[in-house]
């Protein structure tokens, strides 16, 4: 399937998002995590010897996710024991390689532009010019997590980037997430 506007026939995902979303907390060797990743495909885990941020690219094209390490030192509690706690996931819309081709959560479509994701969703708890390029980011505060839409645009049509993470002491402290 190929989005016209975009040109890319490559893979679109079949994993699940929502599942994906509910590992949110656990780590990175919790065993139904383990077993989903690795039924989608995803076999690396990430290491003391990898860099921070400790980002991990999935088998789905233009789909990440994120760890910390020290999640309590961050805000971020623990569901389960293990190094590497999963606290993030990002969705590049916008790639020449490989973009994201999959559905996004609670019921945003790639193609909703910032009137249309604030009619679904409701007024952002913030929205403000991004600090790169021309485009604009909408945050909301959905289900206990932080979901961030970035689009490549001041008029809020193209949408190129979703993160939907744990909240944080940072994301209080800035009021993306409450006190």
């Amino acid at each position: 399937m190929a989005w016209p506007d975009r040109g890319y026939t490559g893979f679109i995902s079949k994993m699940n998002i929502s599942t994906l979303i509910s590992f949110l907390g656990h780590s990175s060797i919790h065993a139904p995590f383990d077993a989903f990743l690795k039924a989608n495909g995803v076999k690396r885990r990430p290491r003391d010897t990898d860099g921070y941020p400790y980002a991990i690219k999935s088998a789905v094209p233009g789909l990440s996710l994120g760890f910390e390490d020290d999640p309590e030192d961050l805000g971020i509690p623990r569901k389960s024991d293990g190094g590497f706690v999963f606290s993030k996931i990002n969705f590049e819309l916008v790639s020449k390689k490989a973009p994201y081709l999959g559905d996004l959560p609670f019921g945003v479509d790639q193609r909703r532009s910032g009137q249309e994701v604030s009619a679904l969703l409701g007024a952002p708890r913030t929205q403000g010019k991004v600090p790169v390029g021309d485009g604009v980011g909408m945050s909301y505060f959905i289900d206990g997590l932080v979901v961030v839409f970035s689009y490549a645009d001041a008029s809020l049509i193209q949408l190129s980037y979703v993160g939907i993470s744990l909240p944080d002491d940072a994301d209080r402290e800035h009021g993306l997430a409450p006190a």
